[in-house]
């Protein structure tokens, strides 16, 4: 029930980002954070949202003051509201997935590797979205450690995809590599070496694999 509660959180909260601006479909690198998702565009409209008190801003707040969400809604509501305590609660929600997650083991990489919610899909995802939406709000040290999980795990997947020579465009796997070297790999840029080869190890996979598939 907690995940379904969150999903629905999260889906309304990534409703908000996408409504009236939709995500530009190329990475463009910059200096500044956030980078993922969001533009200062796309925080400029969350803010008239909010500000306006929109039926569907409200739906999320409400969700989210009842304690539902995780570290992208609570990053999300601070990035819109200013709201200090929305900064605190997304701190430690960020810090409690970099905590949880299981150690990066290049040597169990796999589908299932790739492609479990718990254990990698997750925490990246949390880890990669609360180090960019909270980059000025984090200690050096932080980011630091949280750039370092991101780039051990990605070099796990990347590994494994190197090696494998079973991909399938229809596999779940390859849909959440795609998206966690994406989202890794913009969230770190300029931060880390490795973030330019996480960009395109995903463009990769999306030109050779997926829009040759769905495109025909």
């Amino acid at each position: 029930m907690k995940k379904a509660a969150a999903a629905i959180v999260l889906a309304i909260s990534l409703n908000l980002i996408w409504a009236d601006c939709p995500p530009e479909t190329t990475f463009a690198a910059v200096s500044s954070h956030p980078r993922i998702y969001l533009t200062s565009s796309k925080l400029t409209a969350l803010t008239n949202k909010a500000n306006a008190n929109t039926s569907d801003y409200s739906r999320w707040k409400s969700l989210i003051d009842g304690g539902g969400g995780g570290v992208k809604d609570r990053a999300l509501m601070y990035k819109i509201t200013g709201n200090t305590s929305y900064r605190t609660s997304a701190l430690a929600a960020l810090s409690t997935a970099y905590a949880s997650a299981p150690a990066a083991d290049c040597t169990q990489a796999s589908y299932n590797f790739i492609d479990n919610q718990d254990a990698y899909n997750g925490y990246i995802s949390d880890v990669a979205i609360g180090y960019d939406w909270l980059y000025n709000d984090l200690t050096s040290t932080e980011q630091s450690n949280y750039r370092q999980f991101l780039v051990d795990r990605m070099t796990c997947i990347e590994g494994y995809l190197s090696a494998s020579t079973d991909w399938t465009p229809y596999a779940n796997y390859l849909l959440q590599a795609m998206r966690l070297l994406y989202m890794s790999g913009v969230a770190i840029h300029g931060d880390h070496a490795s973030a330019q080869s996480y960009i395109d190890a995903a463009d990769s996979i999306y030109t050779g694999k997926l829009y040759p598939t769905l495109s025909t």
